[in-house]
């Protein structure tokens, strides 16, 4: 028996194995010559096909008369692990002979925070190779984990697949191992057919079997035929981590580079992080937690807690807001993450402001958000490089709530709310340099308004707008003073503009929109005409819903989230 309870299949020498990877492939003939192909697994299924020839057993109440008596329970070994699984009913372990240990076995590069780690081996030699996660930890053999070259004892999972360290260790170690595995298998039938072919001496000349899945196995990938130029991919999840509907944010994808971030949660719910992905690695890289300022005793930290998060031009600085008081309080980070250093807004103690960052600028020097004293929010932006020092935007009526989404890349126009003295949410841009703000055109009798993403140069900017009937539409600004209202792509009366490419005859704009069944969707509009972006493959338009959160400088990357099986998935889609 294996550390998990489930019986091992002996794998009994001298007996021929086949072995076979098999991966899962859509593909689908668009015309004569060309094909959409559709990657569905990040790694392979094994199968086996074993040949035992001959399998000693010893008649029932036979008496032993101790000539070869290791060979004569051969049968019973091989028949009680298929009568212990229920045929397919259940797994079993293989021990494969000629692939079950690994030594010096890179497992994770530790990112400071996460404690537990997924037992990985790699397949391949020199440069040509790939990691896959190991069906179970052989525990009835030696084995032993280090943390950069260390002897370490870490906790393993009741099921032999995880590794769990007391305190996580420290950021860039490397985590490694010395170990043997096993195949976590099922049966590929509910029958077996043994054949004895002298007294107590049986075959089976074909017992088939493979390794099953033990995590999501996702990949990035075109899914789904594209809709009007437009792809979508999915980008991996860690293992143990799950999405969000609001995980993603305004401007969450690099204008250049196609860098998205997000937050990610576990399974509890009671830790969150920040990640970000891009296009050569979807499978997530954690963003560094925060440094405890100077005042605050670090037993006032539990866990990082991501809200809204942000991308400049290029990929390399990020802003956020994060959790990590008893609390619950905001406390606003701006990220470097390729120096792995964290600046935080003020060095004061967290109960006494709330603070959210929401957008950043394209050189990542500024980051604009909020701060709310006294009980109302009111519009700031901070410098990256002198993080301390608040700067307050003009308001319509003092004292009301005010919030600031997005900065130009030039960082010299600030886009967000203010409310007047009816209390009337608005739409406004406010000058950096001044601090003065301007209404941003909106249709007559509207009820609210709101802008939330600016192209480089400030000429365009988007948002959304309830009109006086009460319907919520999406909207774009050219400056101030000229508006136009998006179209949604049904008949739904919910649209939503939440990303916009540099400005010009190309414009792009994305958004959420409300389809003819009424379904949210994920929507681009070029030349204001709008295109509901395709889902992933298997998703049931009656159920599943998707968004778009950001979109780059040229108009042909949108990052957003589509749900897929009740889970909600990072994605991007791509205009070819």
């Amino acid at each position: 028996m294996s550390g998990s309870g489930l019986p091992v299949l002996p794998n009994l020498n001298g007996f021929s194995v086949k072995k076979k990877p098999i991966f899962t492939t859509g593909l689908m003939e668009l015309m004569p010559g060309k094909e959409l192909q559709v990657a569905q697994q990040a790694f392979p299924l094994w199968e086996f096909d074993l040949l035992y020839e001959v399998l000693r057993t010893t008649t029932n109440n036979a008496v032993d008369d101790g000539y070869f008596s290791e060979y004569f329970t051969q049968y019973e070994a091989i028949l009680v692990v298929f009568l212990k699984a229920y045929g397919q009913g259940g797994y079993f372990l293989f021990d494969d002979l000629s692939d079950n240990s690994r030594t010096g076995q890179i497992i994770a590069t530790a990112d400071g925070v996460s404690k537990t780690f997924r037992i990985v081996r790699n397949w391949g030699t020199g440069g040509v190779s790939m990691t896959e996660p190991i069906g179970e930890l052989n525990q009835n053999l030696s084995f032993q984990f280090y943390d950069n070259g260390s002897p370490v004892s870490p906790t393993v999972s009741d099921d032999g697949t995880e590794i769990t360290f007391g305190t996580a260790p420290t950021a860039n170690h490397t985590i490694t191992g010395d170990f043997s595995f096993y195949y976590k298998c099922r049966f590929l039938e509910d029958n077996t057919q043994f054949e004895q072919f002298l007294s107590d001496r049986w075959e089976n000349k074909a017992l088939k079997f493979r390794s099953v899945k033990l995590v999501p196995q996702v990949i990035g990938f075109n899914a789904v035929l594209p809709v009007d130029g437009w792809s979508i991919s999915q980008l991996e999840l860690p293992s143990g981590l799950r999405m969000d509907t609001g995980s993603l944010s305004y401007g969450c994808l690099a204008r250049l580079d196609g860098f998205l971030v997000g937050t990610l949660y576990n399974h509890d719910g009671s830790a969150w992080f920040g990640y970000y992905w891009t296009l050569e690695n979807p499978g997530g890289i954690p963003l560094p937690t925060a440094r405890p300022f100077s005042n605050i005793p670090w037993r006032r930290f539990l866990s990082s807690v991501w809200w809204n998060r942000a991308s400049d031009y290029s990929g390399q600085n990020w802003c956020g807001t994060m959790v990590e008081s008893y609390t619950g309080t905001f406390q606003p980070i701006s990220w470097y993450f390729n120096q792995q250093v964290s600046m935080g807004i003020s060095d004061t103690e967290p109960n006494q402001v709330t603070t959210e960052l929401w957008g950043i600028d394209h050189p990542g020097q500024s980051s604009v958000g909020h701060i709310n004293t006294d009980g109302a929010d009111r519009a700031i932006w901070i410098t990256n490089e002198n993080y301390a020092q608040v700067h307050t935007m003009d308001q319509l009526d003092a004292g009301k709530n005010s919030r600031a989404y997005a900065i130009n890349g030039g960082a010299n126009f600030i886009f967000g709310w203010d409310t007047d003295s009816s209390d009337l949410i608005q739409a406004v841009r406010w000058d950096k340099g001044s601090g003065s703000e301007a209404l941003l055109d909106v249709p007559g009798g509207n009820l609210f308004s709101a802008a939330y993403c600016v192209d480089n140069d400030a000429d365009y900017s988007g948002g959304k707008v309830i009109t006086g009937d009460g319907h919520v539409r999406a909207i774009y600004w050219l400056g101030t003073s000229t508006h136009t209202l998006l179209p949604n792509v049904g008949s739904d009366t919910f649209g939503e503009c939440r990303g916009i490419s540099d400005g010009g005859a190309g414009l792009v704009k994305c958004g959420i929109s409300g389809n003819a069944s009424g379904k949210l969707r994920a929507v681009a509009w070029l030349n204001d005409v709008p295109t509901e972006l395709p889902l992933l493959f298997g998703c049931d338009p009656a159920v599943d819903v998707s968004e778009a959160w950001a979109i780059n400088a040229d108009g042909n990357l949108i990052a957003g989230t589509c749900t897929l099986q009740g889970t909600v998935r990072p994605v991007l889609w791509r205009l070819s």
